[in-house]
């Protein structure tokens, strides 16, 4: 081992000349070398006046100092201060004057420092008034300004590590960082590698803030580690988190929280303000000045368009913010009073166009419910579509005032304006009610919202008026085909209105309008009504049907050109008006009917024409009545009447008594023309 302080030598000689009155010695120099084999230079210590210390061995007080340290016999440190104290034989020196520390890459000054000479390297303190600047790359722009209260510097296996406290600021061109504690580790070159900031933490950057308790870069990784309270702000969004990293080469952020991520996304130029959630989220900034945002673990979107609940989800903005949001996996939500669930979900933040995949289900708060493959709802909601996909009809559910209401087609497109909502479905088109079942080409529903007032509310407490749609009118066109057990209807077109009233009392209970229409053209098909009589059925065709269905049964008319099968029998009349009853195990049953106007009938070709038509399903017979007459096969024509009846079940004709005009019976009577006589036909 070695120690070659040449100086004290000089000084030692010095004192034994002088005795122990040495008190000072110019232009000294101290040196220091290590402890092992090689005994390399470690330090150097030179001053203008070197001056021992009364009654303190070994420590000196010096003058003009300059502290130069090695480290593998290279440079390391420079140390440059007015006034100094030193002890070299621990190695350590400190002053209370103004300092300033260099090296390679690296400048630091400051108001008060302490200094030792370890074997792994130098330790040493800047105690207040820090100023400086770190090398944080190649570059001339990539150097660092710091100011502090304080630096402590310790040794690092391959750098040093510099602790600023109190007051931190890093700068450098576009970038700024303030604390209470910076942490930063120096590589050969003092080159900055890793820096941890700590306490009250903010970074701006490129017009984006950093909130943090604590913030870690490692250049080498390059990552930005974000710890505690996370804060990011930058034009665009506000992120919330208690973990954030930032990949520096890409600018991708991941987040994290244990509760939840919370994003909020500032309102621009056609983008609408928006609040995002999730345990985790990751950002990517895209090449086009856009950015990417997806959130895993009860991710939320909320916005003014509609509010998203899924596993998770995304959203790419383009420069200007704008873009959809997708959500998949157990997606649920809300957009204006529609409440919605899918497996998948897509929304134009920009147009407000909502997207639903995967057995989409919407119910509106005002009745109706939608389901299907895919369903598209417009901004406001003021247009609604649906379609169908494998194995799955568009369908539109609902209750009304007439009861349950259950539609569904190959598409329905629904409109909205103000209070009234129309809806047309196409391709085999279905609507059932509590009374029916009718098919067809297309088919438009109509309703109305209103208020259906809550009758539960107590005495005292505000009168709850609940929106509710009502339905006012279907339209069926193509096909139609309308059923009910019993009764079975077919037109061209078909107008259905719902829970009208009437005075018939067994027509209650909310009974359902429907008329039943000829298409146009000459050679369109005319509606037809078919409704079981006993083991038999009664089937009609006119121009125009209406029918009134209810529970307990129904009531039709018949209008223009009435052609009728009954009994066996063919008739025809200008206007027929009829009824069913409803039995329990069998459905409608044809009541009975009246027709008027040229009433025709024919029965194994013998024909029979009268004033009117009565049709009486329980005594199985038909009744002409007026001037009833009926001719044979040969067109020999019987003997005019005032009632003329076909009993289908014997399928006879006969005459039977009955009231004339004037209110008295009237006998049945056979006119002989060739003898004048009148026979009165026995009973």
């Amino acid at each position: 081992m070695r120690r070659a302080l040449a100086p004290l030598l000089l000084v030692a000689a010095l004192a034994a000349q002088q005795g122990a009155n040495v008190r000072s010695a110019n232009g000294a120099a101290l040196t220091g070398f290590s402890d092992d084999a090689k005994a390399e230079k470690v330090w150097e210590l030179r001053a203008a006046t070197l001056v021992p210390r009364p009654g303190a061995r070994g420590e000196w007080d010096l003058s003009a100092m300059v502290l130069s340290t090695f480290r593998d016999g290279k440079p390391a440190l420079v140390v440059r201060t007015a006034t100094a104290r030193a002890e070299p034989d621990r190695r350590a020196a400190e002053g209370a004057d103004p300092v300033t520390f260099e090296t390679e890459g690296l400048r630091l000054q400051g108001r008060g420092w302490t200094w030792r000479g370890l074997r792994e390297g130098d330790a040493f303190a800047l105690l207040a008034d820090v100023r400086g600047n770190l090398r944080s790359g190649p570059k001339p722009e990539e150097r660092v300004e710091v100011a502090a209260a304080r630096v402590d510097a310790s040794p690092l296996p391959s750098g040093t590590r510099l602790s600023f406290s109190g007051g931190v600021t890093l700068v450098r061109p576009g970038e700024r960082l303030t604390c209470e504690r910076v942490d930063c580790d120096l590589g050969p070159g003092s080159e900055l590698l890793r820096w941890v900031a700590r306490g009250g933490v903010r970074h701006v950057a490129a017009g984006r803030t950093l909130e943090a308790d604590e913030i870690t870069q490692d250049t080498k990784a390059g990552r930005l580690g974000l710890l505690g309270a996370v804060r990011v702000v930058d034009a665009e969004a506000e992120i919330l988190a208690t973990s954030v990293t930032r990949d520096l080469a890409t600018g991708q952020l991941t987040c994290r929280d244990d509760r939840a991520v919370q994003v909020r996304l500032a309102a621009g130029k056609g983008r609408p303000a928006a609040t995002l959630a999730g345990r985790s989220l990751v950002a990517t900034p895209l090449a086009d000045g856009g950015f990417d945002l997806s959130l895993e673990g009860e991710a939320s979107y909320a916005g003014p368009a509609a509010r998203l609940a899924s596993e998770r989800l995304t959203l790419r903005a383009d420069p200007e913010g704008k873009g959809p949001v997708e959500a998949t996996g157990s997606v649920r939500g809300e957009q204006g009073t529609l409440v919605f669930t899918s497996r998948e979900a897509r929304l134009d933040r920009g147009r407000g166009e909502l997207t639903l995949r995967g057995d989409p289900l919407v119910r509106d708060r005002r009745g109706l419910e939608l389901a299907g493959s895919l369903i598209v709802v417009l901004a406001g909601e003021s247009a609604i579509r649906i379609d169908e996909g494998p194995g799955v009809r568009a369908a539109l559910r609902g209750s009304t005032e007439g009861g349950a209401l259950d539609a569904e087609a190959g598409r329905i497109e629904i409109r909205r304006e103000g209070g009234l909502t129309h809806a047309r479905m196409t391709g085999a088109a279905v609507l059932r009610s509590g009374l029916a079942r009718a098919t067809c080409r297309t088919l438009v529903l109509r309703g109305e919202t209103v208020a259906k007032v809550d009758t539960r509310a107590l005495p005292g407490q505000p009168v709850v008026a609940e929106p509710r749609l009502v339905l006012s009118r279907a339209q069926l066109e193509g096909d139609v085909r309308l059923e009910t057990k019993g009764v079975l209807a077919t037109a061209d077109r078909a107008e259905l209105h719902p829970a009208v009233g009437t005075d018939y009392p067994e027509l209650k209970d909310n009974p359902l309008f429907v008329a039943l229409l000829r298409g146009e053209g000459e050679a369109a098909a005319r509606p037809r009504l078919e409704i079981a009589s006993g083991d038999s059925v009664g089937a009609f065709v006119a121009d125009r049907h209406e029918l009134v269905l209810a529970g307990e049964g129904a009531r039709f008319w018949l209008r223009g050109d009435v052609a009728l099968r009954a009994g066996g029998a063919e008739g025809a009349c200008r206007l027929l008006e009829g009824s069913a009853r409803r039995d329990p195990k069998e459905g409608m049953r044809l009541a009975g009917a009246r027709g008027s106007g040229d009433v025709r009938l024919e029965v194994d070709g013998n024909r029979a024409t009268g004033k009117a038509l009565e049709l009486d399903a329980a005594g199985r017979r038909l009744v002409l009545r007026g001037e009833a007459r009926v001719s044979d096969r040969s067109g020999k024509v019987g003997i005019p009447a005032e009632s003329l009846v076909y009993d289908y079940a014997t399928r006879n004709w006969r005459m039977d008594a009955s009231p004339g005009a004037d209110g008295e019976i009237r006998r049945p009577r056979i006119f002989l023309p060739s003898t004048g006589l009148e026979l009165p036909l026995p009973q």
